[in-house]
């Protein structure tokens, strides 16, 4: 079917962050609703995402994936995060979805199918059914994003860059870029096609005699880690605030655009991409 380009501008956003462990990332989940309202977090996080209390959110915003206390074969951790997603994309009064804790969703897996509590323990049936739970849950994501019309960002735990060192010079080079913790094959569907792939840092300053978090997004890949995005106008890195990212991605031009007619616009020429040494054969 044919449509306008111009209908295709939404005010959705479709991601994933990844981020080491107390980043903030369920903090910058907030900002998909300034106002407080209209977010629902399908969680995996013991407890559920407390840091929302503390900013303000109220109401039924929060889907808890229970585990079980013991073990149990039939839990499906991935199943209830899919339900939760399915939850909120029915709702009327929801505009944005966060699915905080990937990561986490395999662990579960791993505690409750593998035979011996391991990674070992979980054969080749259990780690095919932990990448088919990534699938179906990537399916529902998009699902809400694209059918129900709510803006989704998953979040997921880090893991670090893999150094080696090369064995005739001794030379240290990156042998793998840091990204999304993820297990196994399930990294090939979380993310699936998205608008972004970021890392969140952050950390504490003092503004008027109190601690503020400050967080930042990499939005594009370095030597050192994965990241992507199809947004031209975000600078990298970039605010870790939701709203400001729509803000800088909706607009049709900045006045750096504009040229007079008859010119032709300038190129800018691409940055070159840091690579890696690699080792001598």
């Amino acid at each position: 079917m044919l449509v306008e380009l111009e209908s295709l501008r939404s005010r959705l956003l479709y991601g994933y962050v990844y981020g080491e462990t107390g980043a903030g990332k369920t903090t910058l989940l907030a900002t998909l609703c300034p106002d407080k309202t209209g977010l629902g977090i399908v969680s995996a996080e013991k407890g559920g995402p407390q840091v929302l209390l503390s900013l303000g959110f109220k109401g039924k915003m929060v889907f808890l994936i229970n585990e079980p206390a013991s073990k149990d074969s039939n839990f499906d951790p991935f199943e209830r995060a899919i339900q939760g997603v399915h939850t909120f994309a029915a709702r009327s009064d929801i505009t944005a979805i966060g699915v905080d804790g990937l990561t986490l969703l395999a662990g579960m897996a791993i505690n409750h199918w593998s035979s011996d509590g391991t990674e070992k323990g979980m054969g080749y049936d259990g780690w095919g059914a932990v990448l088919g739970g990534y699938r179906r849950l990537e399916a529902a994501c998009r699902y809400a994003f694209e059918a129900r019309k709510k803006s989704v960002v998953s979040t997921a735990w880090e893991v670090g860059p893999v150094e080696a060192e090369d064995p005739f010079t001794k030379a240290p080079y990156i042998k793998a870029q840091g990204r999304h913790y993820i297990y196994g094959k399930g990294q090939i569907w979380s993310p699936g096609p998205c608008d972004f792939l970021a890392r969140l840092t952050s950390k504490f300053v003092k503004e008027g005699g109190k601690e503020v978090w400050k967080g930042q997004l990499q939005v594009r890949q370095s030597a050192e880690w994965l990241a992507k995005t199809r947004f031209k106008n975000l600078p990298n890195p970039c605010p870790a605030d939701f709203q400001k990212i729509l803000d800088l991605v909706s607009k049709e031009s900045s006045p750096s655009d504009k040229v007079p007619p008859g010119k032709t616009p300038a190129v800018a020429a691409p940055a070159p991409m840091k690579v890696a040494a690699q080792p001598k054969k």
